[in-house]
Protein backbone atom coordinates (compact mmCIF):
# COMPACT_ATOMS: atom_id res chain seq x y z
CA UNK A 1 0.00 0.00 0.00
CA UNK A 2 1.72 3.16 -1.21
CA UNK A 3 1.27 6.46 0.60
CA UNK A 4 -0.53 9.07 -1.46
CA UNK A 5 2.44 11.44 -1.29
CA UNK A 6 3.13 12.04 -4.96
CA UNK A 7 4.44 15.61 -5.40
CA UNK A 8 3.97 16.26 -1.68
CA UNK A 9 7.11 18.28 -1.05
CA UNK A 10 6.99 21.88 0.17
CA UNK A 11 8.67 22.86 -3.09
CA UNK A 12 5.83 21.40 -5.15
CA UNK A 13 3.14 22.87 -2.90
CA UNK A 14 4.81 26.26 -3.21
CA UNK A 15 5.10 25.84 -6.98
CA UNK A 16 1.40 25.06 -7.21
CA UNK A 17 0.48 28.01 -5.01
CA UNK A 18 -0.88 25.99 -2.09
CA UNK A 19 1.44 27.33 0.64
CA UNK A 20 0.54 30.99 0.47
CA UNK A 21 -2.63 30.98 2.56
CA UNK A 22 -2.66 27.66 4.41
CA UNK A 23 1.01 26.92 5.05
CA UNK A 24 0.35 26.09 8.70
CA UNK A 25 -2.16 23.35 7.91
CA UNK A 26 -1.13 22.15 4.45
CA UNK A 27 2.57 21.50 4.07
CA UNK A 28 4.96 18.64 3.48
CA UNK A 29 4.71 17.31 7.03
CA UNK A 30 0.93 17.46 7.42
CA UNK A 31 0.22 15.99 3.96
CA UNK A 32 2.72 13.16 4.35
CA UNK A 33 1.56 12.33 7.88
CA UNK A 34 -2.08 12.16 6.78
CA UNK A 35 -1.13 10.00 3.80
CA UNK A 36 0.76 7.56 6.03
CA UNK A 37 -2.20 7.28 8.41
CA UNK A 38 -4.58 6.52 5.54
CA UNK A 39 -2.29 3.96 3.91
CA UNK A 40 -1.54 2.18 7.18
CA UNK A 41 -5.20 2.04 8.10
CA UNK A 42 -6.04 0.26 4.85
CA UNK A 43 -2.92 -1.92 4.91
CA UNK A 44 -3.85 -3.20 8.36
CA UNK A 45 -7.04 -4.68 6.91
CA UNK A 46 -5.03 -7.13 4.85
CA UNK A 47 -1.61 -7.23 6.51
CA UNK A 48 -0.09 -5.37 3.53
CA UNK A 49 3.22 -3.55 3.49
CA UNK A 50 3.28 0.26 3.36
CA UNK A 51 5.64 2.17 1.05
CA UNK A 52 6.57 5.77 1.73
CA UNK A 53 6.59 7.51 -1.64
CA UNK A 54 9.06 10.11 -2.92
CA UNK A 55 8.74 11.94 -6.25
CA UNK A 56 10.57 14.68 -8.21
CA UNK A 57 11.14 18.12 -6.74
CA UNK A 58 10.14 20.82 -9.29
CA UNK A 59 13.11 22.94 -8.21
CA UNK A 60 15.59 20.27 -9.28
CA UNK A 61 16.76 22.06 -12.42
CA UNK A 62 17.18 25.51 -10.84
CA UNK A 63 17.83 25.08 -7.12
CA UNK A 64 20.45 22.37 -7.07
CA UNK A 65 21.48 19.31 -5.09
CA UNK A 66 21.47 20.66 -1.53
CA UNK A 67 17.96 22.08 -1.87
CA UNK A 68 16.50 18.93 -3.43
CA UNK A 69 18.09 16.66 -0.83
CA UNK A 70 16.68 18.92 1.87
CA UNK A 71 13.19 18.45 0.44
CA UNK A 72 13.63 14.68 0.39
CA UNK A 73 14.77 14.72 4.02
CA UNK A 74 11.52 16.39 5.08
CA UNK A 75 9.58 13.43 3.72
CA UNK A 76 12.02 10.89 5.10
CA UNK A 77 11.58 12.30 8.61
CA UNK A 78 7.83 11.69 8.38
CA UNK A 79 8.18 8.18 6.97
CA UNK A 80 10.64 7.19 9.69
CA UNK A 81 8.33 8.58 12.35
CA UNK A 82 5.34 6.73 10.89
CA UNK A 83 7.34 3.50 10.64
CA UNK A 84 6.56 2.61 7.04
CA UNK A 85 7.86 -0.74 5.76
CA UNK A 86 9.91 0.42 2.77
CA UNK A 87 10.66 3.49 0.66
CA UNK A 88 9.88 4.09 -3.00
CA UNK A 89 11.15 6.90 -5.22
CA UNK A 90 9.24 7.19 -8.49
CA UNK A 91 8.53 9.22 -11.63
CA UNK A 92 12.03 10.68 -11.94
CA UNK A 93 12.82 12.15 -15.35
CA UNK A 94 16.53 12.56 -14.60
CA UNK A 95 18.64 9.76 -13.22
CA UNK A 96 20.73 12.26 -11.27
CA UNK A 97 17.71 13.26 -9.18
CA UNK A 98 16.81 9.58 -8.76
CA UNK A 99 20.30 9.01 -7.36
CA UNK A 100 19.85 11.87 -4.92
CA UNK A 101 16.59 10.41 -3.69
CA UNK A 102 18.20 6.99 -3.20
CA UNK A 103 21.03 8.62 -1.27
CA UNK A 104 18.51 10.12 1.15
CA UNK A 105 16.32 7.01 1.38
CA UNK A 106 19.35 4.88 2.25
CA UNK A 107 19.89 6.96 5.37
CA UNK A 108 17.08 4.93 6.89
CA UNK A 109 17.26 1.22 7.70
CA UNK A 110 14.45 0.46 5.24
CA UNK A 111 14.55 -1.31 1.86
CA UNK A 112 14.75 1.14 -1.07
CA UNK A 113 13.08 0.96 -4.49
CA UNK A 114 13.32 3.51 -7.28
CA UNK A 115 11.68 3.91 -10.70
CA UNK A 116 11.91 6.42 -13.53
CA UNK A 117 9.39 7.72 -16.06
CA UNK A 118 11.49 6.73 -19.03
CA UNK A 119 11.05 4.77 -22.23
CA UNK A 120 13.56 3.41 -24.75
CA UNK A 121 14.90 6.94 -25.43
CA UNK A 122 16.14 7.25 -21.86
CA UNK A 123 15.92 10.14 -19.41
CA UNK A 124 15.51 13.84 -20.16
CA UNK A 125 19.27 14.24 -20.56
CA UNK A 126 19.50 11.30 -22.95
CA UNK A 127 20.93 8.83 -20.43
CA UNK A 128 20.01 5.35 -21.69
CA UNK A 129 17.73 2.96 -19.77
CA UNK A 130 20.74 0.66 -19.36
CA UNK A 131 22.84 3.32 -17.67
CA UNK A 132 19.90 4.56 -15.58
CA UNK A 133 19.37 1.07 -14.16
CA UNK A 134 23.02 0.58 -13.33
CA UNK A 135 23.32 3.99 -11.69
CA UNK A 136 20.22 3.48 -9.54
CA UNK A 137 21.48 0.06 -8.47
CA UNK A 138 24.95 1.37 -7.66
CA UNK A 139 23.39 4.21 -5.69
CA UNK A 140 21.87 1.59 -3.42
CA UNK A 141 18.36 0.78 -4.66
CA UNK A 142 17.38 -2.85 -4.06
CA UNK A 143 14.57 -2.57 -6.64
CA UNK A 144 14.79 -0.61 -9.91
CA UNK A 145 12.51 -0.13 -12.88
CA UNK A 146 10.07 2.21 -14.62
CA UNK A 147 6.68 3.74 -13.92
CA UNK A 148 4.07 5.80 -15.78
CA UNK A 149 4.47 7.78 -19.05
CA UNK A 150 4.34 4.75 -21.42
CA UNK A 151 2.10 1.76 -22.03
CA UNK A 152 2.97 -1.71 -20.65
CA UNK A 153 4.52 -2.95 -23.88
CA UNK A 154 6.90 -0.01 -24.22
CA UNK A 155 7.66 -0.30 -20.50
CA UNK A 156 8.44 -4.01 -20.86
CA UNK A 157 10.92 -3.26 -23.63
CA UNK A 158 12.56 -0.62 -21.45
CA UNK A 159 12.87 -2.89 -18.42
CA UNK A 160 14.19 -5.67 -20.65
CA UNK A 161 17.04 -3.38 -21.64
CA UNK A 162 17.64 -2.53 -17.99
CA UNK A 163 17.70 -6.21 -17.07
CA UNK A 164 20.18 -7.10 -19.80
CA UNK A 165 22.52 -4.30 -18.73
CA UNK A 166 22.33 -5.28 -15.06
CA UNK A 167 23.00 -8.91 -15.90
CA UNK A 168 25.97 -7.95 -18.08
CA UNK A 169 27.36 -5.79 -15.27
CA UNK A 170 26.80 -8.67 -12.81
CA UNK A 171 24.57 -6.48 -10.62
CA UNK A 172 21.80 -8.30 -8.75
CA UNK A 173 18.70 -6.26 -7.91
CA UNK A 174 14.95 -6.83 -8.16
CA UNK A 175 12.98 -5.40 -11.07
CA UNK A 176 9.82 -3.27 -10.93
CA UNK A 177 7.28 -2.09 -13.50
CA UNK A 178 4.25 0.22 -13.12
CA UNK A 179 3.24 1.49 -16.58
CA UNK A 180 0.27 3.63 -17.52
CA UNK A 181 -2.92 1.97 -18.76
CA UNK A 182 -3.29 3.58 -22.19
CA UNK A 183 -1.96 2.33 -25.52
CA UNK A 184 0.67 4.81 -26.71
CA UNK A 185 2.81 3.44 -29.56
CA UNK A 186 3.07 6.93 -31.12
CA UNK A 187 5.26 8.20 -28.27
CA UNK A 188 7.61 5.25 -27.94
CA UNK A 189 10.70 7.44 -28.44
CA UNK A 190 9.27 10.72 -27.14
CA UNK A 191 10.73 11.62 -23.75
CA UNK A 192 7.75 13.84 -22.97
CA UNK A 193 5.53 10.81 -22.44
CA UNK A 194 1.77 10.49 -22.79
CA UNK A 195 0.93 14.10 -21.98
CA UNK A 196 1.76 15.05 -25.60
CA UNK A 197 -1.01 12.82 -26.96
CA UNK A 198 -3.92 14.89 -28.35
CA UNK A 199 -6.36 13.00 -26.08
CA UNK A 200 -4.58 13.92 -22.84
CA UNK A 201 -6.04 14.37 -20.30
CA UNK A 202 -9.80 14.37 -20.97
CA UNK A 203 -10.26 11.85 -23.79
CA UNK A 204 -7.90 8.96 -23.07
CA UNK A 205 -10.67 6.38 -22.70
CA UNK A 206 -10.42 4.78 -26.19
CA UNK A 207 -6.78 3.99 -25.44
CA UNK A 208 -7.59 2.17 -22.19
CA UNK A 209 -6.18 -1.33 -21.82
CA UNK A 210 -8.61 -4.21 -21.56
CA UNK A 211 -8.40 -6.68 -18.70
CA UNK A 212 -7.02 -9.30 -21.09
CA UNK A 213 -4.28 -6.93 -22.22
CA UNK A 214 -3.32 -6.19 -18.62
CA UNK A 215 -3.28 -9.91 -17.83
CA UNK A 216 -1.02 -10.48 -20.83
CA UNK A 217 1.30 -7.71 -19.66
CA UNK A 218 1.49 -9.23 -16.17
CA UNK A 219 2.29 -12.63 -17.64
CA UNK A 220 5.11 -11.24 -19.79
CA UNK A 221 6.50 -9.21 -16.89
CA UNK A 222 6.59 -12.27 -14.64
CA UNK A 223 8.24 -14.35 -17.34
CA UNK A 224 10.97 -11.68 -17.61
CA UNK A 225 11.73 -12.06 -13.92
CA UNK A 226 9.97 -8.90 -12.76
CA UNK A 227 8.45 -9.42 -9.32
CA UNK A 228 7.10 -5.95 -8.49
CA UNK A 229 4.27 -5.64 -11.02
CA UNK A 230 1.60 -2.95 -10.89
CA UNK A 231 0.12 0.03 -12.67
CA UNK A 232 0.16 3.81 -12.65
CA UNK A 233 -2.05 6.43 -14.34
CA UNK A 234 -5.16 5.01 -15.98
CA UNK A 235 -5.16 1.72 -14.09
CA UNK A 236 -8.54 0.90 -12.56
CA UNK A 237 -9.12 -1.49 -9.63
CA UNK A 238 -10.21 -4.22 -12.05
CA UNK A 239 -6.88 -3.89 -13.87
CA UNK A 240 -5.01 -4.54 -10.63
CA UNK A 241 -7.24 -7.51 -9.98
CA UNK A 242 -6.42 -8.84 -13.46
CA UNK A 243 -2.73 -8.74 -12.54
CA UNK A 244 -3.37 -10.50 -9.24
CA UNK A 245 -5.45 -13.20 -10.92
CA UNK A 246 -2.91 -13.72 -13.67
CA UNK A 247 0.13 -14.20 -11.45
CA UNK A 248 -1.37 -16.12 -8.56
CA UNK A 249 0.63 -19.22 -7.70
CA UNK A 250 -1.15 -21.83 -9.80
CA UNK A 251 -1.01 -19.66 -12.91
CA UNK A 252 2.65 -18.90 -12.34
CA UNK A 253 3.48 -22.60 -12.19
CA UNK A 254 1.55 -23.23 -15.41
CA UNK A 255 3.25 -20.23 -17.04
CA UNK A 256 6.70 -21.50 -16.17
CA UNK A 257 5.88 -24.87 -17.68
CA UNK A 258 4.52 -23.29 -20.85
CA UNK A 259 7.51 -21.01 -21.35
CA UNK A 260 9.98 -23.82 -20.75
CA UNK A 261 8.16 -26.18 -23.10
CA UNK A 262 7.29 -23.81 -25.93
CA UNK A 263 9.37 -20.69 -25.51
CA UNK A 264 6.19 -18.63 -25.86
CA UNK A 265 3.37 -17.29 -23.74
CA UNK A 266 -0.15 -18.61 -24.04
CA UNK A 267 -3.44 -17.38 -22.64
CA UNK A 268 -4.33 -18.61 -19.17
CA UNK A 269 -7.92 -19.12 -20.29
CA UNK A 270 -9.51 -16.43 -18.10
CA UNK A 271 -12.67 -14.89 -19.49
CA UNK A 272 -12.59 -11.10 -19.79
CA UNK A 273 -15.04 -8.54 -21.12
CA UNK A 274 -12.95 -6.12 -23.22
CA UNK A 275 -15.32 -3.14 -23.33
CA UNK A 276 -12.73 -0.51 -22.37
CA UNK A 277 -12.11 0.91 -25.89
CA UNK A 278 -15.84 1.72 -26.12
CA UNK A 279 -15.79 3.83 -22.96
CA UNK A 280 -17.22 7.33 -23.35
CA UNK A 281 -14.96 10.35 -22.90
CA UNK A 282 -15.81 13.11 -20.44
CA UNK A 283 -16.70 15.43 -23.31
CA UNK A 284 -19.08 12.87 -24.77
CA UNK A 285 -20.80 12.41 -21.42
CA UNK A 286 -21.09 16.18 -21.00
CA UNK A 287 -22.65 16.39 -24.46
CA UNK A 288 -25.10 13.64 -23.59
CA UNK A 289 -26.12 15.48 -20.40
CA UNK A 290 -26.65 18.72 -22.30
CA UNK A 291 -28.86 17.03 -24.90
CA UNK A 292 -30.83 15.19 -22.23
CA UNK A 293 -31.48 18.41 -20.34
CA UNK A 294 -32.51 20.22 -23.53
CA UNK A 295 -35.07 17.45 -24.13
CA UNK A 296 -36.63 18.14 -20.75
CA UNK A 297 -35.11 15.18 -18.92
CA UNK A 298 -34.40 16.04 -15.29
CA UNK A 299 -33.28 12.68 -13.91
CA UNK A 300 -29.96 12.23 -15.69
CA UNK A 301 -27.33 9.68 -14.73
CA UNK A 302 -25.47 6.60 -15.90
CA UNK A 303 -25.50 2.84 -15.50
CA UNK A 304 -23.01 0.11 -16.49
CA UNK A 305 -19.64 1.45 -17.56
CA UNK A 306 -20.04 4.89 -16.01
CA UNK A 307 -17.08 5.88 -13.85
CA UNK A 308 -17.22 8.47 -11.03
CA UNK A 309 -15.64 11.08 -13.31
CA UNK A 310 -18.45 10.52 -15.82
CA UNK A 311 -21.02 11.39 -13.17
CA UNK A 312 -18.96 14.44 -12.27
CA UNK A 313 -18.96 15.47 -15.94
CA UNK A 314 -22.76 15.45 -15.85
CA UNK A 315 -22.80 17.53 -12.66
CA UNK A 316 -20.28 20.02 -14.06
CA UNK A 317 -22.12 20.34 -17.36
CA UNK A 318 -25.39 21.21 -15.62
CA UNK A 319 -23.89 23.25 -12.77
CA UNK A 320 -25.55 26.49 -13.90
CA UNK A 321 -28.96 24.87 -14.14
CA UNK A 322 -28.53 23.16 -10.77
CA UNK A 323 -27.31 26.35 -9.12
CA UNK A 324 -24.06 24.92 -7.78
CA UNK A 325 -20.96 22.95 -8.72
CA UNK A 326 -20.07 19.56 -7.20
CA UNK A 327 -17.64 19.22 -4.24
CA UNK A 328 -14.00 19.83 -5.11
CA UNK A 329 -14.82 22.73 -7.41
CA UNK A 330 -12.04 24.79 -5.84
CA UNK A 331 -9.48 22.25 -7.11
CA UNK A 332 -10.75 21.86 -10.65
CA UNK A 333 -11.81 24.31 -13.32
CA UNK A 334 -12.56 21.81 -16.07
CA UNK A 335 -11.19 22.29 -19.56
CA UNK A 336 -10.03 25.80 -18.63
CA UNK A 337 -7.54 24.35 -16.14
CA UNK A 338 -5.25 23.36 -19.01
CA UNK A 339 -4.55 27.02 -19.74
CA UNK A 340 -2.42 26.98 -16.57
CA UNK A 341 -0.48 23.85 -17.55
CA UNK A 342 3.28 23.90 -17.16
CA UNK A 343 3.39 22.22 -20.59
CA UNK A 344 3.09 24.80 -23.34
CA UNK A 345 1.63 22.29 -25.82
CA UNK A 346 -1.33 21.60 -23.51
CA UNK A 347 -2.52 25.18 -23.10
CA UNK A 348 -4.34 25.37 -26.47
CA UNK A 349 -6.50 22.47 -25.25
CA UNK A 350 -7.95 24.60 -22.45
CA UNK A 351 -11.33 25.17 -24.05
CA UNK A 352 -14.53 23.24 -24.63
CA UNK A 353 -14.35 23.44 -28.42
CA UNK A 354 -11.09 21.48 -28.60
CA UNK A 355 -12.59 18.50 -26.77
CA UNK A 356 -15.90 18.58 -28.61
CA UNK A 357 -14.16 18.48 -32.00
CA UNK A 358 -11.48 15.95 -31.09
CA UNK A 359 -11.73 12.50 -32.66
CA UNK A 360 -9.76 10.41 -30.15
CA UNK A 361 -7.39 7.67 -31.29
CA UNK A 362 -7.28 4.24 -29.70
CA UNK A 363 -3.54 3.67 -30.00
CA UNK A 364 -4.25 0.18 -31.37
CA UNK A 365 -2.63 -0.60 -34.69
CA UNK A 366 -5.00 -3.51 -35.28
CA UNK A 367 -8.11 -1.87 -33.84
CA UNK A 368 -11.48 -1.70 -35.58
CA UNK A 369 -14.21 0.91 -35.57
CA UNK A 370 -17.29 -1.31 -35.56
CA UNK A 371 -17.87 -4.89 -34.48
CA UNK A 372 -19.82 -7.62 -36.21
CA UNK A 373 -22.83 -8.32 -34.01
CA UNK A 374 -24.02 -11.96 -33.91
CA UNK A 375 -27.47 -12.57 -35.40
CA UNK A 376 -30.42 -12.65 -33.05
CA UNK A 377 -31.52 -16.15 -32.06
CA UNK A 378 -33.81 -17.50 -29.38
CA UNK A 379 -30.85 -18.69 -27.38
CA UNK A 380 -29.00 -15.36 -27.16
CA UNK A 381 -32.04 -13.11 -26.79
CA UNK A 382 -32.58 -11.33 -23.48
CA UNK A 383 -35.77 -12.57 -21.84
CA UNK A 384 -37.71 -11.31 -18.88
CA UNK A 385 -35.63 -13.53 -16.63
CA UNK A 386 -32.38 -11.96 -17.84
CA UNK A 387 -29.60 -13.11 -20.17
CA UNK A 388 -29.20 -16.78 -20.98
CA UNK A 389 -26.44 -18.35 -18.91
CA UNK A 390 -23.96 -19.93 -21.29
Amino acid sequence: MQTFTFYSSDDKLQYAGHLKEVKDSINCRTVNEAACDLAQGVADEGAALVAGGFSPVPGYAEKGRAYVIGEFHKQLDVFKGKRVDFLLGEFFGNVEEAEWSIEVMRQSDLPVACTMRIGPAGDLDGVTPEECAIRMAKAGAAVVGVNCFYDPFIALDTVSRMKNALDKADISVHLMIQPMAWHSPEIRNDQRGYSVLPEFPFAMEPRLLTRAEVAGFARQAYAMGIRYIGGCCGFEPYHIRAIAEEVKSRVVRALTELVEANGSIKSSGYRYSPMEPRLLTRAEVAGFARQAYAMGIRYIGGCCGFEPYHIRAIAEELAEERGFRPPGKDKHSGFESLKKSVSEYQRPRGNRQYWEKLVPASGRKDGKLLAVVPPKTERNTMRETGPVDE
